[in-house]
C-alpha cells in the first residue's frame, strides 16, 4: 500500500508541474499579445436609420423609422436628411435649412430595466450623449395628464462648436418605446416648442 502511494506521488507532481507550467506559457502568451497588439482604428459611428416617409394627400408627411413601431406628422415641406447622420438621432428629416428638425428612434421592451418611458429616457440619453461633445441637461418632466408625454427632457448640445436645443419626448405602448427628438437653435425656445408640439401630437403606434 505504502509503495503504491510513493508511486502515485512523483505522477500527482508531474502532473502538477506540467500543468502549471502550461497555464504560465499560456498567461505569458496572453500578457505578450495584450502588450504588443497593435492599434485597432477607431470604430466609425453607425449612420442613422434609413427613414421612412409616405406622402400624404393633406400635404404632410408621415415619418416612420424602419422598425415600423411608431409615426409622426411632419410638415411636407420638410426634407430627409442623409444618412451619415448619427444614429443616436434616429430617423430624420428637417427643413430645408436644416434650422429645425426631428429624429424619431423606438425600442422593443425587451431591454434589461426598461420598465417605465422615464427608464428608457435615462438610458437612451446616455446613447445620445454620444453623439455630442457636451450635452446639457436643462430640465427633465415627468407627466401623466393625457396628451403630455409621460418623460420629458430639455438638452442643450455642442458639437464642433454648434450649440442645438433638442426637446427630447418618450412615450410607451405595449411592445416599444419611443423617443422623439426636435431640434432648433438654443435661441429660439418659442420657436421650438411652436415646432415640437403639433408633431408630438400626432405620434402615434402603427398597428
Amino acid at each position: 500500500m505504502d509503495d503504491q502511494q510513493t508511486k502515485q506521488e512523483p505522477r500527482a507532481k508531474s502532473d502538477f508541474w506540467r500543468h502549471g507550467l502550461g497555464f504560465a506559457v499560456s498567461l505569458w502568451f496572453l500578457r505578450t499579445y495584450v502588450w504588443n497588439k497593435p492599434p485597432q482604428p477607431a470604430e466609425k459611428p453607425a449612420a442613422a436609420s434609413v427613414a421612412v416617409v409616405e406622402q400624404r394627400s393633406d400635404g404632410k408627411q408621415s415619418l416612420r423609422t424602419p422598425e415600423g413601431h411608431f409615426e409622426v406628422d411632419v410638415p411636407g415641406a420638410w426634407i430627409k436628411l442623409s444618412s451619415n447622420q448619427p444614429r443616436s438621432y434616429g430617423a430624420v428629416m428637417s427643413d430645408r435649412l436644416g434650422k429645425f428638425g426631428v429624429g424619431m428612434a423606438s425600442e422593443l421592451r425587451t431591454g434589461p430595466g426598461l420598465g417605465s418611458a422615464a427608464a428608457f429616457g435615462v438610458a437612451r440619453l446616455d446613447k445620445f450623449s454620444k453623439s455630442f461633445d457636451q450635452v446639457t441637461v436643462l430640465d427633465s418632466t415627468a407627466s401623466m395628464r393625457p396628451g403630455r408625454p409621460p418623460f420629458q427632457q430639455t438638452v442643450e448640445t455642442v458639437h464642433q462648436g454648434v450649440r442645438t436645443l433638442f426637446i427630447l419626448s418618450y412615450q410607451e405602448s405595449e411592445k416599444a418605446f419611443v423617443q422623439l427628438s426636435v431640434w432648433g437653435p438654443p435661441d429660439e425656445v418659442e420657436a421650438l416648442r411652436e415646432t415640437q408640439r403639433p408633431i408630438w401630437e400626432s405620434l402615434r403606434e402603427v398597428r
